[in-house]
């Protein structure tokens, strides 16, 4: 299938583009598990070594003759990596990658994949910064190089050997200035309430309580992303818009306070396993910080409500089954559908309108559908089988919740937003289809935006996701929107 077909099938929400993720060597050499996608198996001990104040003078891309691992071995090996990266010395990194990676990643495909990254963010400007981390027996590195439209991040996974087990670019956006008279912007962790995690054996997750300042009291959004592990803000396309900044910082000007937050497995990456439901995904942290708003002095705890976009949109109602002290909850691009049917419509779609020949369409579009029809069938038997890019067990605990009969029996308010020109949610098909759910209940509220698309921002017409990387913001009428229906409730 062309690649423009694969670019556009993302699911719902937002996606990193993941380079590599394959097997990883334990002691003495040898091959202890095969991994895909984030499926390490770690300890819960984490040291950090920071490198904030780069060397003046450039490193000399290249090899290195000697490493020691540790975070500052690999802090260094991977600011000489980056180096090569940027001056396009790809055959450099790339012998760096352990065998099993090069079996599934060949030297073209690194090389398109990062020039295809950076082509639309500007000239280089510097490396920024190192950070790298010990987890497990495992060491990753973030290294920061700015551009003059936006920021990225290359990510680096090595094992004992120093040999990269995983490789990925994502958009580290440059910081936003904001109205620090009438905002208030606090780093807070998810997960712990009061000084004390919640939860046994989790990691606690990074985000931002957003406050509106001389206001009293003020009632309180939890905001939920959508599929992919995405950071707090929800960052996306190449010029890293962030709807949840937007989004937050909006209802802030409004009165109205925000928790935002990492999602579990854009944070702790390594941590995924192989049996990954959508309990370990979202709904727990949902509930860690539902429980983190209840916890606070100075909001109205009264009124915690919930925002779910895309996926975070189509949980909302169980979301407030599970944690029926919520106030109310906003779905946008939400739907009651199950997700695979969802993402079958959308490889449709794109399949449609990509560039391939009838029978690659046809191939394609049958072996989406039978991975469909496997989903909606599973057995103990097929669980850790992959389909439409998630395990079994994370499919089966989906379709454990039933979304419309959960929907049909509640009576908080609830507000559902959607898009007109949303390509991935459609208002045609899951919007109706809450319309039809919810018709003659009072409590719920509809609202459909002509002109905008799945993150809420104005559309350049273009159904795919290239449509995402033009810089843009959430709609003002949709923050307004959000704030006067919490105000009223």
């Amino acid at each position: 299938m062309g690649v423009r077909m694969k670019r556009v099938l993302l699911g719902l929400g937002c996606s990193l583009l993941i380079l590599s993720m394959v097997s990883c060597k334990g002691k003495n050499n040898k091959t202890d598990q095969v991994i895909s996608e984030g499926e390490l198996t770690v300890t819960p001990t984490i040291t950090e070594a920071i490198i904030t104040d780069m060397p003046k003078e450039t490193p000399t891309p290249g090899l290195i003759d000697s490493v020691e691992f540790s975070e500052n071995g690999m802090a260094d090996l991977s600011a000489k990596l980056t180096q090569d990266l940027l001056t396009e010395n790809f055959e450099e990194v790339y012998s760096y990658l352990a065998d099993t990676v090069k079996e599934q990643l060949a030297l073209p495909d690194l090389e398109k994949a990062f020039r295809s990254t950076v082509e639309r963010i500007g000239e280089l400007v510097s490396v920024t910064s190192v950070k790298a981390t010990k987890t497990g027996e495992y060491i990753s590195v973030d290294s920061l190089v700015e551009y003059t439209e936006n920021g990225l991040k290359i990510s680096y996974v090595y094992n004992k050997d120093c040999k990269l087990e995983k490789l990925w670019f994502s958009y580290q956006p440059i910081e936003e200035e904001y109205d620090k008279e009438k905002i208030e912007e606090i780093d807070i962790t998810i997960g712990i309430t009061n000084g004390v995690t919640a939860g046994e054996g989790e990691f606690p997750l990074d985000g931002i309580l957003t406050m509106p300042k001389g206001i009293k009291n003020p009632p309180i959004v939890i905001l939920v992303q959508g599929s992919g592990q995405s950071d707090m803000d929800e960052t996306i396309g190449g010029t890293s818009n962030k709807p949840f900044r937007d989004i937050a910082r909006g209802l802030a000007s409004e009165g109205i306070a925000s928790i935002r937050y990492n999602k579990r497995f854009y944070q702790y990456m390594d941590q995924a396993t192989d049996t990954m439901t959508i309990y370990d995904e979202v709904l727990k942290d949902v509930t860690y910080a539902i429980q983190y708003a209840k916890s606070l002095t100075d909001v109205n705890t009264e009124k915690v409500f919930v925002l779910g976009h895309s996926l975070g949109g189509m949980l909302c109602p169980k979301i407030a089954a599970d944690n029926p002290e919520i106030a109310g909850f906003i779905s946008l691009a939400g739907s009651p559908r199950k997700l695979e049917d969802i993402i079958l419509d959308q490889a449709t779609e794109a399949a449609e309108n990509g560039e391939v020949s009838e029978t690659e369409k046809t191939l394609y579009l049958d072996t989406m559908k039978a991975q469909s029809d496997q989903i909606k069938n599973l057995t103990e038997e097929n669980l850790n089988e992959p389909l439409l890019g998630a395990n079994g067990y994370y499919w089966m605990s989906l379709n454990e919740i039933d979304t419309p009969k959960i929907v049909a029996n509640l009576t908080i308010p609830m507000l559902f937003m959607q898009g007109e020109a949303d390509f991935q949610v459609y208002p045609e098909v899951d919007f109706k289809m809450w319309k039809e759910l919810l018709k003659g209940k009072d409590n719920a509220t509809f609202q459909l935006y002509e002109g905008l698309n799945h993150l809420f921002m104005p559309t350049t017409g273009v159904r795919d996701i290239s449509d995402y990387s033009v810089k843009s913001k959430v709609d003002e009428k949709v923050i307004l929107a959000i704030a006067e229906w919490v105000k009223e409730h």
